[in-house]
């Protein structure tokens, strides 16, 4: 019921393979192809590991230079995450528009879209790319915006049903089994989208004023702006040392976990601020009080 219905929904209906999370999507997709791969940085550990993991030849490059116009003559494959994770970059319809007149140039080209923190009410309208271009597959999850983490369910889908049992023969022995009860949770959770989503946006909207407030607190510590989209916020540390050793510790003194840029393929200076967790105050709260111990003071009045 869930494939049919998440079909339904992005008018995609018979090129859809649910998997357990996101995750398992992404080590379907790459374990069905061996290409040369794009992948703009920083970025998920995961989408760097699994091409790596199946063999596939990755090229880096920076977020902020990720244009067809940079890529080199080899790489026949993309993969954008948007809103991205960890900056919450989002393309413009124009840089979208490039992308997909890229596709068109050549006949072995592939769009992976990690679509999985798109959806926030608030956030500009990010359309599912699979709709958009036949050789586009899209990958998203009821982990992030919907808040269900715990379901691990995911799906990956395209316009062309070719794309899709390339995936479903690529993973043919891989267990991405739903139970039925784990099903029907899903199929209600994307039948009331609508409120849940509205519900988590609700959540962020108060994390990015805890965060926005902490920043102009701390502004001798960190640099930064709030993401485009999505629920995370990505700051550049200017205190003494890098951030990972800030992550180090936080982690190891004061019982706190921030994912540093390590985490996101090398880019030590910074670090990553989920937005949804619901208690977001509360642990700016306790990151103040530790950042206090370690002898910085407040830049301006601690206000929301």
């Amino acid at each position: 019921m869930l494939r049919s219905l998440v079909g339904s929904e992005m008018c995609i209906r018979d090129s859809v393979r649910v998997t357990q999370g996101a995750d398992t999507a992404l080590q379907h997709v790459f374990g069905a192809f061996r290409r040369r791969l794009a992948l703009p940085t920083p970025c998920y550990p995961p989408l760097a590991h699994w091409p790596n993991r199946f063999g596939w030849e990755v090229e880096h490059i920076a977020i902020e230079d990720a244009s067809p116009a940079g890529l080199s003559p080899q790489v026949n494959t993309v993969l954008l995450n948007m809103p991205h994770n960890p900056t919450g970059w989002v393309p413009s319809p124009s840089e979208l528009d490039e992308w997909l007149c890229w596709l068109d140039q050549r006949p072995d080209r592939l769009l992976i879209s990690d679509e999985v923190f798109a959806g926030l009410p608030s956030d500009p309208d990010i359309p599912c790319l699979a709709t958009m271009h036949s050789k586009v597959l899209s990958v998203g999850s009821l982990s992030k915006c919907f808040g269900l983490p715990g379901l691990r369910v995911g799906w990956v889908v395209a316009q062309d049903p070719k794309l899709i049992a390339q995936v479903e023969a690529g993973a043919a022995f891989a267990d991405s089994f739903i139970s039925p009860p784990l099903d029907r949770i899903a199929v209600s959770a994307v039948r009331n989208s609508e409120a849940v989503l509205a519900t988590q946006d609700q959540v962020v909207a108060s994390g990015k004023a805890a965060v926005r407030a902490f920043l102009r607190r701390h502004s001798e510590c960190f640099d930064g702006d709030l993401p485009m989209a999505g629920p995370n916020c990505w700051v550049r540390w200017k205190g003494k040392g890098t951030a990972v050793a800030l992550s180090e510790e936080l982690k190891a003194n004061h019982g706190l976990l921030l994912a540093h840029g390590g985490f996101f393929s090398g880019c030590e200076s910074h670090v990553r601020i989920g937005l949804g967790s619901g208690r977001v105050e509360e642990d700016l709260e306790r990151m103040s009080n530790a950042l206090h111990r370690l002898g910085y003071e407040d830049t301006c009045l601690w206000t929301i």
